[in-house]
This record gives structure tokens, C-alpha cells and sequence, in this order.
């Protein structure tokens, strides 16, 4: 049976105020690449959620569902820097787990492919080991292929913290390109790091929420890498629809050649209150720059988001999708760049063909056909949507399309690239679509044929934003007298540096735009349009 609907003024005025909540929450989710709108996020939107169920709607308020269990962290070993109390915290992450602790002079002795977390703040504090000694020091573990998790309980320090990985990369395999991701962490966080030849994932962790499934998808991907002790884990990450093979970033980290560079945020996790579990990747692949070709680096910008349906879905088997989108801002990148005072910036080439997936028509798909397709030959990725084959074709089971947004001056100028994937808006998309349990959406995009472009002053060292990353979407479960809206997104962009002389720089960004990574769920009186 429904709430009782607000009579009085005090419950007036607090619909009022829920009212300007969710306007506030619509412009966070359409704007999330937005420095006026993103500056403003003090909190993520989960700490709003439990908020506005104290709120009385008009509507039917879902009953209070128990959290998803928190996984234990899941490498069998990991060697530790830091006072007891630390690895005392630790071991009650990882009960499966063995840890040790050592000091920090024994990091680049440990044996190849192993797991390393070091607290950060005991180092800096403690043992008075500033940022660019603790890059030398973890030289050796990057080059060896080491797991690598840098604890800080300061979110102003993350982006240092990653900067260091990236350098320590960076020294490692000789490289004259680093980049790091900025992602949106407002409290004390993991910063996850290993790489090959040339290829770097870097992935800041805020510790809240399900971050053990972030870190131990990120596990997976490592563990999957040919140096890595295939014994490492204590449990089998395969069997885990999370951490499938569909993300392009992952993939492509396999087929990279000698004359390639490949940064990605590894696989972001976040799980709605209803167990839904969203994922999102993002990647800048690079071409090596040899001296006297111009002053441009070939780049590519690839994107990857996942909503995967929870098989036991408390609000029923079908909900409705009001909004998927996925896309990348360059104009964003440029106000990073002036604020930070960067030397150099990225673009693209603005020719249509460069964007994926480029097909705007309508199309029947599966739910989780999305096909890769990795052509060598021409150094390019390209996204094919297979289509599905029903028991009784004129009752497709799925429905999917893309819609394409280009802005800017033309050729060679700073860009928009939007795509819309599969949503209910009847006069941008095909058909109404709807979820079902079990079922998995994922959505792959870029900008390919290396027709982005890094534009650089090849005799000094140079730093830019790369695009702004953003993706997110809505998703309405009807419930008794109401529905229950479940939001879920995201942002990020990488920050990269060019130095000729290949020996990378520490520095600490001001410009952190982007939004949180975000899957919640919140009582409506009605789906939005």
C-alpha cells in the first residue's frame, strides 16, 4: 500500500526540496564533463540516496534492501609496507590470504609478479621517503610485473600517488610518453597499478561501497598477463560475468605492437542497491613518436560501459531504459588544460569515419553480442553489433541503436562525440527497450584510426588532458504506487606528459572535473521522459 501523500506545509516544502534534489541529480548525470556542475560535487550520489528515503514521496518506498555481501580481496599473497595496524587491516580484507610485511628497501627484491601495497602516508610521514624516491624505488616492481597498491587516507594526494606510478612506469621501459587517469575520490583510497612494455593501467580505488570488486577485477585483468604467476590468486575470477573479455581496453592490451602505448583506468566497478553492477573503462592509445615527424601524436580514445542485470532483482524481471549514453568531451580537456596550465592538447581529425560505432540505423541485437573486431592490418579497432536470432524472428529479443552528435568548427577542431545506445525516447530511438534479469549491456565506443591527434612542441616536455570520458544512463522498475529510479555513471580523463628527453616529471594537478562512479537507486512517482 502507498505512503500517505504529503498534506501539511512542512511536507510541502520538503517535496519541494526533494523536487530540486533529483533536478540537481538530472544536471550531475547530463553534465558530468561540466567543470561549473562537477566542481560543485561534494558528495557521491549514494550518500544522497540514503537521504532521500527518509523523504516522503507520495509513492511506495521500496523496502530497505541488504546490501550485496563485500568480496574478500583475492590474491593469495601480498607482501606489505607499513605499521602493524595497516596489515592488520589488510589481512581483514583478504581472510584467505597470506600477509607479509617488509620493509620498504626490500620492494625491489621481491619476487617477480607479486602483489605490494605500501601505506602511503607511514612512508612519507615515518620514514621521510618523498614522491620521486618512492618512484625509483618501485622502478624495479614495474619493470618485473608486479600488483602495486599505494594507500593513502588524503584524496588530495591520489592524483601524486598515481603520477608516481606513471613515472616509475615510465623509468622502467624507457618510455617518452606517461599518462595517469583523474577520476572523482573524495575520501581515503587504493591507488592500483601494473603494466608491460607499454602499457600502463593505473586505477584509483576509493575504499567505500564494493570497492574489493573494483580491485579484484583489476586482479583478474593482471593476472591474465603472461609474466604473472598463474598460481597467484586464491580464487577463479573467470566464472565472473563482471570481468568478461568484451572490454576493448583489455582486449587491445594483447594486440599492441612495439610501435604502440596503450593508459586505461582498468575496470571501474559500482553496484546499485538492487545488486545491478555497472562497469566502465576508459583507454588513450598512442602511437611512439619518433623525432623529425611533425607535431602530432596519433592517438585513439576508447570507451567501455556494462549494466549488468542482477538475476534476482527485487523489483521484478523487467524494468525500462529512459537513458544510455556514452561519449567523450573534448572542449572539457581544454579548460582542464588552461587551468593547469598545460602545454600542449588533444583533439581530433572531425572526419565522421573516425567515430564508432558510426551506424545510426535500426537494428536487432542480443544482449550481450557485442563483437569486437581488432584489425591489425589497418591499427584500428571497430565495433560490430551482431545481430541476434530469436526463436520467432518477428519478436526480436532486444533492441539496440546509436545516435551520433558532432559539434564543433569543422576539421581539426576541438569536438563532442556522443552516442546514445538503446533507450526509450521515441523520437531519437527505434523502440521502447526494456531489462531483463540476468541480462548484460554493454556498450563499446571510440574514436579510432588513430584520427585523434595530440598536438605538441616536440623539443620540450609537454602535458595535456586527453578527452573527458563520460557514460551513464536511467533505468525504471515499476514497484506499488510509484517506481523505483536506478541512475548509474560516470567520468574520467587521463593526463598525459611527452618527454623527449624520457625522464618523466612528478607534479600535482589543481583541474579535477569528473564525477563520481555511481550505480544507486531512489524511489519516483513516475519514470522520466
Amino acid at each position: 500500500m502507498g505512503m500517505p501523500r504529503p498534506s501539511d506545509g512542512g511536507a510541502l516544502l520538503m517535496m519541494i526540496l526533494l523536487i530540486i534534489l533529483f533536478m540537481v541529480a538530472a544536471f550531475v548525470v547530463e553534465y558530468v564533463s561540466n567543470p561549473r556542475f562537477s566542481n560543485a560535487v561534494e558528495t557521491t550520489i549514494t550518500d544522497a540516496y540514503y537521504a532521500w528515503l527518509r523523504i516522503d514521496l507520495g509513492v511506495a518506498k521500496p523496502a530497505r534492501l541488504e546490501p550485496p555481501a563485500q568480496q574478500p580481496l583475492m590474491f593469495s599473497t601480498a607482501y606489505v609496507v607499513g605499521p602493524s595496524s595497516f596489515a592488520a587491516s589488510l589481512a581483514a580484507s583478504a581472510p584467505r590470504s597470506s600477509i607479509r610485511s617488509v620493509g620498504l628497501g626490500q620492494a625491489p627484491r621481491l619476487p617477480n609478479g607479486s602483489v605490494l601495497i605500501i601505506d602511503w602516508d607511514y612512508v612519507n610521514q615515518s620514514l621521510q621517503v618523498g614522491p620521486r624516491r618512492l618512484a625509483d624505488m618501485l622502478e624495479e616492481p614495474m619493470e618485473r610485473g608486479d600488483f602495486i597498491m599505494l594507500y593513502t587516507a588524503d584524496p588530495r594526494l591520489v592524483s601524486l600517488l598515481e603520477d608516481v606510478i606513471a613515472v616509475a612506469w615510465g623509468d622502467a621501459h624507457r618510455s617518452d610518453v606517461i599518462g595517469y587517469p583523474v577520476m572523482y575520490i573524495n575520501g581515503s583510497a587504493y591507488v592500483v597499478g601494473f603494466g608491460g612494455g607499454n602499457f600502463l593501467v593505473i586505477s584509483p580505488v576509493q575504499i567505500r561501497d564494493y570497492y574489493t570488486d573494483t580491485i579484484n577485477g583489476l586482479l583478474g585483468e593482471w593476472a591474465g598477463q603472461a609474466r604473472v604467476n598463474p598460481g597467484i590468486l586464491t580464487l577463479n575470477l573467470i566464472n565472473d560475468p563482471s570481468y568478461t573479455d568484451e572490454d576493448p581496453c583489455s582486449i587491445t592490451q594483447g594486440y599492441l605492437s612495439s610501435n604502440n602505448w596503450l593508459f586505461s583506468t582498468g575496470e571501474q566497478v559500482s553496484v546499485s542497491p538492487t545488486k545491478d553492477v555497472y562497469i566502465l573503462d576508459y583507454c588513450v592509445l598512442g602511437a611512439v613518436y619518433h623525432p623529425g615527424e611533425g607535431d602530432t601524436i596519433a592517438v585513439n580514445y576508447i570507451g567501455f560501459n556494462n549494466i549488468e542485470i542482477n538475476n534476482s532483482n527485487p523489483y521484478g524481471n523487467v524494468g525500462e531504459f529512459r537513458r544510455y549514453d556514452v561519449g567523450i568531451n573534448m572542449t572539457t580537456a581544454l579548460s582542464i588544460d588552461s587551468k593547469n596550465g598545460y602545454n600542449s592538447y588533444m583533439t581530433w581529425s572531425g572526419a565522421p569515419s573516425a567515430a564508432e560505432p558510426g551506424n545510426t540505423a535500426c537494428s536487432w541485437f542480443s544482449y550481450s553480442d557485442l563483437e569486437l573486431v581488432i584489425s591489425l592490418a589497418q591499427g584500428a579497432l571497430e565495433y560490430l553489433f551482431e545481430a541476434a536470432t530469436a526463436a520467432d524472428p518477428s519478436q526480436p529479443i532486444a533492441s539496440l541503436t546509436s545516435s551520433q552528435t558532432i559539434t564543433g568548427p569543422g576539421s581539426g577542431a576541438t569536438s563532442n562525440l556522443v552516442w546514445s545506445i538503446g533507450v526509450e525516447n521515441p523520437n531519437l530511438f527505434c523502440s521502447p527497450e526494456s531489462t531483463r534479469t540476468g541480462g548484460i549491456y554493454p556498450v563499446g565506443f571510440g574514436l579510432t584510426d588513430f584520427q585523434g591527434a595530440w598536438q605538441i612542441n616536440p623539443s620540450i616536455t609537454n602535458t595535456a588532458a586527453s578527452p573527458v570520458f563520460f557514460g551513464g544512463g536511467t533505468i525504471c522498475y515499476p514497484i506499488t504506487d510509484g517506481y523505483v529510479e536506478e541512475a548509474f555513471g560516470g567520468s574520467a580523463y587521463f593526463v598525459l606528459q611527452y618527454d623527449p628527453g624520457g625522464s618523466p616529471q612528478i607534479g600535482l594537478i589543481s583541474a579535477q572535473y569528473p564525477t563520481p562512479i555511481y550505480a544507486v537507486d531512489f524511489p519516483s512517482p513516475d519514470c522520466p521522459s
